[in-house]
């Protein structure tokens, strides 16, 4: 019987993904499944995620696609497999790790609240060295923890942190997941950087949800991969608070603060590859949809574009890295 599924996709993670299933043998709480679905175009990290599966047959089940499915179809296809007896899921990214009580912790945080659909945990960012650089994460952003309660859809939206819930820190209880039925989770749209967040709002929204102050995971942030995936990442967020704003009543101020938001990080982006014309579009428009909100990042945007002095670039790319 296996009271967790977890479920972890990969990509080339053939250097992490052993320390990855290393970390999940090593919970403190034994009852779960873990499920891999690799995406990767070549054997590297399949060898390692298959030797792993036929050492434990009974406890991890692997799938290589061919060709890939990428993230959302990968994530809803491993949903299709969990076990019938699961009762509830977990994520686990294919390049993180879990600290060894991640599961116990969640459990008795289930078996506390009953009525809690969701529990998420602090986590701290380590690099490809395993180094950790920054320590709980959500803390260190001022950002509240809800505990057996249900999001407004208004404060959700209204986070200064965009990513409140961050896809490897979260167990969801199976029924809650699947009353989006197991296949439509996952949003399947274009929008394939914010899938998680997406299910997760639909969730919080809906049912209570219960964060855990303890950093339980750790995120692996790799070196400024970056620009192109973060921009992805903001003009997903940005159609996906459009779409939020018509199917949900979504306070004027709140929305344009938000996209006023968006806007200053994709300044940071293009600042970061020294597209200067392009920096300075993103912080008009940001301007002009909320005026007032975070006069330091666009002071410190419209400052680089002006004296192009490194130490305040690579200041607004820390700020960046650890807020987003």
């Amino acid at each position: 019987m296996a009271i967790f599924t977890i479920i972890t996709t990969t990509y080339k993670h053939e250097n992490f993904i052993a320390a990855t299933i290393e970390s999940i043998l090593a919970q403190t709480f034994s009852d779960w499944e873990l499920l891999i679905g690799d995406d990767s175009p070549d054997e590297y990290t399949w060898k390692i995620v298959r030797s792993y599966s036929e050492k434990y047959p009974g406890k991890i089940r692997a799938w290589r696609h061919v060709p890939n499915k990428w993230i959302v179809e990968n994530t809803n296809f491993l949903i299709s497999q969990i076990s019938s007896d699961a009762q509830y899921v977990a994520f686990l990214e294919g390049d993180d790790m879990y600290i060894p009580t991640n599961l116990e912790k969640k459990w008795n945080i289930f078996q506390k609240y009953p009525n809690v659909a969701l529990v998420y945990s602090d986590m701290n960012f380590i690099n490809a060295d395993w180094k950790v650089t920054l320590e709980k994460r959500i803390q260190s952003n001022g950002t509240w923890f809800y505990q057996n309660e249900i999001i407004p859809v208004e404060s959700y939206i209204n986070t200064k942190n965009s990513l409140i819930i961050s896809y490897s820190t979260v167990a969801i209880r199976k029924d809650a997941l699947y009353s989006f039925s197991p296949i439509e989770a996952f949003t399947q749209s274009k929008m394939y950087s914010v899938s998680d967040y997406d299910l997760f709002f639909r969730i919080a929204t809906r049912y209570p949800v219960y964060g855990i102050s303890d950093a339980l995971t750790l995120y692996r942030r790799h070196t400024w991969n970056a620009s192109s995936g973060y921009n992805t990442l903001f003009q997903d967020l940005h159609i996906l608070l459009e779409t939020y704003s018509k199917r949900w009543f979504i306070p004027e101020k709140v929305y344009k603060k938000k996209v006023s938001w968006i806007l200053i990080m994709q300044s940071i982006v293009a600042l970061s590859k020294w597209e200067k014309m392009l920096a300075l579009s993103y912080c008009k428009r940001a301007v002009l949809q909320y005026p007032f909100q975070d006069w330091l990042y666009r002071w410190g945007v419209l400052m680089c574009l002006i004296l192009p002095v490194k130490f305040i670039q690579n200041m607004l790319v820390r700020k960046m890295r650890t807020g987003v």
